[in-house]
């Protein structure tokens, strides 16, 4: 079985190497450090223990040999809202290259189109609309000057880079939840934590003076990466 999520340091590429030198055992397979897992999931033992120094990690696994209902009904709710933006820049690409081109503002951009962005987040709206106009006026500006600097764009990197900006913002009302886990169930903390760790930036581990996750949004090549593949094929979470 292949590991659930990614991980700093995985060991799923050299486990030819370790399955070679590997001993044969019929007692307790004992993990202490388990991280990604993937030595763990390739053993075949029937006695196992695994523990780590995360506790966001064990919450994930634990939810997950559980079939925690709150774990599946949040991925699944990540899944279907961060998709629904990359179905979203599909559907206007007219408003989403004024947007870019400064024909429309931010502000009337929002506006416009609030009964589809108000949808999202729900319960933190107001998270998710912050990030939303910072991240969109942020891409914006530095486009334009890039743009000026060198020369144009296709349109349809022009419409990554905004969809990049809008799944920055869904990804940033995620961190901001992981940031707060005291305020959610066990469940949804693992869905949060999940997600995080397929998003962040070079699946990095970073926190800041206040113990905060700051770790940014992937960028661009994570824009239309769905794990909904790893919600219906991995055992614990059927």
């Amino acid at each position: 079985m292949k590991t659930i999520l990614k991980w700093p340091g995985g060991k799923e590429k050299e486990l030819p190497v370790i399955r070679k030198y590997s001993p044969s055992y019929t007692g307790r397979f004992i993990e202490p450090f388990v991280g990604g897992g993937a030595v763990f999931f390739d053993t075949d033992a029937k006695r196992c223990c695994i523990n780590d120094k995360s506790t966001e990690l064990i919450n994930l696994y634990n939810c997950a040999r559980e079939k925690n209902e709150d774990l599946i009904k949040y991925l699944q709710l990540e899944i279907n809202e961060f998709s629904s933006l990359g179905t979203f820049v599909d559907e206007h690409t007219s408003d989403i290259l004024g947007l870019y081109l400064s024909k429309t503002s931010v502000d009337d951009f929002i506006e416009k189109h609030s009964s589809f962005f108000s949808k999202l987040a729900k319960g933190y709206s107001k998270v998710f609309f912050k990030e939303l106009k910072k991240n969109l006026t942020s891409k914006i500006s530095r486009s334009a000057k890039l743009e000026k600097e060198n020369s144009a764009i296709p349109d349809s990197d022009r419409l990554d880079n905004i969809e990049a900006a809008m799944k920055s913002a869904y990804y940033m009302y995620i961190r901001y939840l992981q940031n707060h886990l005291s305020e959610l169930s066990k469940g949804r903390q693992a869905a949060v934590f999940f997600f995080i760790r397929e998003y962040c930036y070079s699946s990095m581990f970073r926190y800041n003076g206040k113990g905060e996750f700051n770790v940014p949004y992937g960028g661009i090549s994570y824009n239309r990466k769905i794990f909904k593949r790893k919600l219906t094929i991995y055992s614990p979470m059927k």
